[in-house]
C-alpha cells in the first residue's frame, strides 16, 4: 500500500507543478519552453496514472 501512496504523492506533485506553470506562464518567459514544460508533466502525469491504476487494481 505504501508503493500506491508514493506513486499517488508524485502523482500530486505533478498535477500542481503542471497548475502552477500554467498559472504563471505569462512571467517565466518563452510560451515554447513552458509548452514544452507542460506537455513533459502531462506525459508524466499519465504514466504516473497508469502505474497508480496498475497498483490499485492488483491491492483488490
Amino acid at each position: 500500500m505504501t508503493g500506491v501512496q508514493e506513486e499517488l504523492g508524485k502523482l500530486n506533485d505533478l498535477v500542481v507543478s503542471e497548475t502552477l506553470l500554467r498559472q504563471y506562464s505569462f512571467q517565466l518567459g518563452d510560451p515554447d519552453a513552458v509548452k514544452e514544460a507542460v506537455a513533459f508533466l502531462g506525459a508524466q502525469k499519465k504514466r504516473h496514472m497508469r502505474a497508480a491504476h496498475k497498483m490499485l487494481r492488483n491491492v483488490w
